[in-house]
């Protein structure tokens, strides 16, 4: 699957990206999967014990979702993941994504209105 871009538009916070982000890489699809069934949890433990929804997991698992930075670091934490599987998962993390989104938690970024835009990625 390939990430489409849509052009920005006028009222777009800096920091706001029109980035689809969906597409992972079969390393970080590998570790997650991989985790969760040495673990010998089924998709409905998963959940549970990493607070992340059934779906979202599965769309992880399968390629079509990328993590934010703060959900990469709790899977990391939950299934405990060797430093390799670790990396893979940081390496297609998003930042300001998800529940780390400026519209979810009010924070601006620090790089808000450096003429620097977009952050180097």
């Amino acid at each position: 699957m390939r990430d489409e871009t849509s052009p920005r538009r006028p009222h777009d916070p800096a920091w706001r990206s029109r980035t689809a982000r969906r597409s992972s890489t079969p390393e970080a699809m590998a570790a997650l999967r991989d985790a969760r069934l040495s673990r010998g949890w089924t998709m409905t433990r998963a959940a549970r014990e990493t607070g992340v929804s059934r779906p979202m997991l599965s769309l992880l698992e399968r390629g079509q979702r990328r993590p934010s930075q703060s959900l990469a670091e709790d899977l990391i934490s939950s299934y405990c993941l060797d430093p390799g599987a670790a990396e893979a998962l940081r390496d297609i993390a998003i930042a300001f994504a998800g529940r780390d989104s400026p519209y979810r938690s009010g924070i601006e970024p620090a790089w808000q209105g450096n003429s620097d835009f977009p952050p180097a990625s």
